[in-house]
């Protein structure tokens, strides 16, 4: 039962995580690469370290922000562009 709810308790964090990226990739990506940053600059300059730590945790608290909407247009031609694709693999096939 332990090493179950252990699974479980990994699983769902994992899937937590993933919803939370999907919410706005972007702004998701470019956190994580400010942790990742944030990491190094502790080593190398620690007087700024406070500082850029509190404007990750500003960053942090607006996710996801704004999320970017496609105009009518852009998703138009993404749906062509899917049909495109499916008749050149149904002409293929």
């Amino acid at each position: 039962m332990a090493f179950g709810a252990f699974v479980d308790q990994k699983v769902l964090r994992i899937a937590a995580s993933v919803v939370l990226f999907s919410r706005n990739p972007m702004v998701a990506i470019r956190i994580a690469k400010d942790v990742a940053s944030t990491k190094l600059k502790e080593r190398v300059t620690p007087s700024r370290h406070e500082e850029f730590e509190r404007g990750l945790e500003e960053e942090i608290r607006r996710y996801p922000g704004e999320i970017p909407r496609l105009s009518l247009g852009a998703s138009l031609l993404i749906v062509f562009l899917f049909f495109l694709l499916y008749l050149i693999m149904y002409l293929m096939g």
